[in-house]
């Protein structure tokens, strides 16, 4: 706020702190401003290098309601043509922001896509408005996708070091932001940063809703590496005639990439390991129920193959 040029009394009035406090932070370097309890280490640390990049770490949530002013038959579109999969739950280590996957089903469905399309011409045309409304710049954007059959599913409580916009198709549920309640319908954006949210039960719910999630870093507005994908045209051509070339070119860009030091900047990316020990916790470790953007290589497999088959 002091480097957007607001004054010590308007900043005042706008955090409703006391002018004294205020004027104790005014010349605090970020480094030196003690991090809330409530707001996670790893949560902290990451909105600390967003400062010290000249990125404003804070974004306010931003409600539009029916940002989707058709969205007749959308749930239906999605619930049918979208790859749903079983989901599992999460172990976070609030500490480290470390995550590992546990065998733990979860009661909802979800799905993944490395990029901003889903080959569902209505929902792609819908992100492409938001991405452009939001500016979002992130090359490395992608989007999670939920579905909740009924009132019965829910997502626990959690947060993450990136901004969400999250759209909304079918029954209305109610969603907490930072444990603010908000009930959400069809065809609504919800646009924030690293506020702790969740999709709490409602027992009434009998019908069913589904999420879809863009999730991107505001301070990356380039690739964190590039490379190209190398095979050799024997190997080539007996894929392509067994039909297996895009699987090929998915397992030899995953290759490359195990290898390669991704300039992330300290962003998270979480680690795909499965955890049998789910019984016992660690101090700073919470259960969740939410997809993350892991760079294993069954994961890197999977990225470089439905983007193959996209770029045909």
């Amino acid at each position: 706020m002091k480097q957007q040029g607001i004054g010590k009394a308007d900043v005042s009035k706008q955090l409703k702190r006391p002018e004294g406090w205020v004027a104790d932070c005014w010349n605090m370097k970020a480094d030196n401003v003690k991090r809330p309890k409530e707001v996670a280490k790893y949560i902290g640390e990451y909105e600390t290098r967003m400062l010290r990049e000249g990125v404003e770490p804070f974004r306010p949530p931003m409600l539009r309601r029916k940002y989707v002013t058709d969205s007749v038959g959308m749930y239906e579109e999605c619930a049918a043509g979208l790859p749903w999969r079983q989901a599992v739950l999460r172990k976070r280590n609030y500490e480290t922001g470390e995550v590992a996957i546990t065998k733990i089903e979860s009661n909802r469905q979800d799905c993944t896509f490395p990029t901003l399309r889903t080959g569902i011409t209505r929902l792609d045309a819908i992100l492409q408005m938001i991405k452009v409304d939001f500016q979002i710049a992130d090359p490395g954007a992608y989007l999670i996708c939920n579905w909740y059959a009924d009132g019965q599913t829910n997502i626990a409580p959690h947060q993450h070091d990136f901004c969400s916009a999250t759209l909304c198709f079918g029954a209305s549920r109610v969603f907490t932001l930072d444990w603010q309640p908000l009930l959400l319908g069809d065809g609504d954006l919800l646009v924030f940063g690293t506020q702790r949210h969740s999709v709490p039960k409602m027992q009434c719910v009998e019908s069913g809703r589904l999420s879809v999630s863009i999730f991107w870093y505001p301070e990356r507005h380039k690739a964190d590496a590039s490379f190209q994908i190398t095979l050799d045209p024997a190997v080539a051509e007996r894929a392509r005639a067994n039909g297996t070339l895009n699987e090929v070119l998915a397992r030899a860009a995953a290759k490359q990439l195990k290898g390669m030091k991704l300039d992330t900047g300290g962003r998270g990316v979480g680690k795909k390991d499965y955890d049998d020990d789910v019984e016992s916790s660690e101090e700073g470790e919470e259960y969740e129920d939410q997809a993350e953007g892991y760079l294993s290589e069954e994961r890197l497999i999977e990225i470089a193959l439905q983007v193959s088959m996209m770029e045909q």
